[in-house]
């Protein structure tokens, strides 16, 4: 029996020819390979400026900074989210706030942020997650900044199209994939030269925000190419989807399991379940037979004394039950069916 992952990396000649460019003209930071992506960033996504960053977590604490956030300052994010957007925030000296998400679409519940506003709030960051957009308009009449993580979610619908800066992962894992690092996306010069001025700590004061961000030109140049080809990816990650819809319906139907949202202008990044029992236990019998499938999130709130916690009941259950399925181009229609198999067998 073959092992099933998780996940694979979509590439091909393409990709290969490209990281072999750039080692051998042998510019592997902040070179040209960066300044391409970040043009190709602006041209795809309609915003003015592009910046590439090291990481992640210093696209978030980066962004923070050209907002003006300080020490001790509040940002509110979901309780259920990447724990690199946390860490951005403590990362900036700020403190987190969480807020719970949506039972239905298990995305952020915006409804909640006037709950949670105090005179310290500087800004709400909103996750697209799993490529599952959030509208988040009604937010204008706050007149919060807004961070936009369209890591697992872009080229399709608002997404990307709505934050004050919005932040791309580039890692293996995100939609767009790399070799780590991260683009910042903005409307705002100020915003842009801030983050470009401070992604870099050389030949710069010493300071505890700058902490050396500069980005990789390999990365720059594996993401380029697969930026280009997010609409056959996407594509490609849609028809999986609808077949896991199709194929899981009646579970759903008999109270089973519960299937995600396919609203428009969904980017299928991951598919993720439901299940009524707890996600960890159907990884271990998953792994018994082969299939390699997780919880598509661990829960940073355990022993985050920095994170200002409020009830959160929705999340707490997301972390519990939801459970992330392989789903990736390459997924063959035999690995497919055994893993629609297990599922069936497991949650009957």
């Amino acid at each position: 029996m073959t092992h099933i992952p998780h996940d694979k990396p979509t590439f091909g000649q393409e990709e290969v020819d490209a990281v072999i460019r750039v080692v051998s003209h042998g510019q592997w930071s902040a070179g040209r390979e960066t300044r391409e992506l970040e043009a190709a960033f602006t041209g795809f996504s309609g915003r003015k400026f592009a910046v590439m960053v090291g990481s992640y977590v210093a696209a978030v604490r980066l962004s923070l900074m050209a907002l003006g956030v300080e020490p001790g300052d509040e940002i509110i994010l979901p309780a259920y989210c990447p724990v690199e957007l946390p860490n951005g925030v403590l990362a900036a000296g700020a403190v987190p706030v969480t807020i719970d998400i949506d039972e239905e679409s298990r995305q952020v519940d915006l409804d909640q942020v006037p709950w949670v506003m105090s005179d310290r709030t500087r800004a709400v960051i909103i996750p697209h997650l799993f490529g599952c957009p959030v509208e988040f308009s009604a937010l204008k009449m706050l007149k919060l900044p807004v961070i936009e993580d369209c890591s697992h979610g872009l080229g399709s619908g608002s997404m990307g199209r709505c934050g004050d800066l919005v932040i791309l992962s580039l890692d293996r894992e995100s939609l767009i994939g790399g070799n780590g690092g991260a683009v910042i996306l903005t409307d705002n010069e100020e915003f842009a030269h801030t983050v470009k001025e401070n992604r870099s700590c050389i030949g710069l004061p010493a300071s505890p925000l700058r902490l050396g961000d500069q980005p990789n030109d390999i990365t720059a140049a594996l993401a380029r190419v697969q930026l280009r080809r997010l609409p056959e990816i996407a594509a490609a990650r849609k028809v999986l989807a609808d077949e896991y819809l199709e194929a899981l319906a009646e579970l759903e139907g008999e109270g089973l399991i519960s299937l995600p949202l396919a609203v428009p202008g969904r980017v299928w990044r991951r598919f993720i379940i439901q299940v009524n029992d707890d996600a960890v236990q159907w990884t271990h019998r998953l792994r018994v037979l082969g299939i390699s499938a997780f919880p598509p999130l661990l829960d940073y709130r355990n022993g985050g004394d920095k994170v200002k916690l409020y009830p959160t009941p929705v999340s707490d259950e997301a972390y519990r039950t939801l459970l992330s399925l392989p789903s990736y181009p390459g997924l063959r229609a035999t690995e497919f069916k055994r893993i629609v198999e297990a599922v069936v067998s497991l949650a009957g």
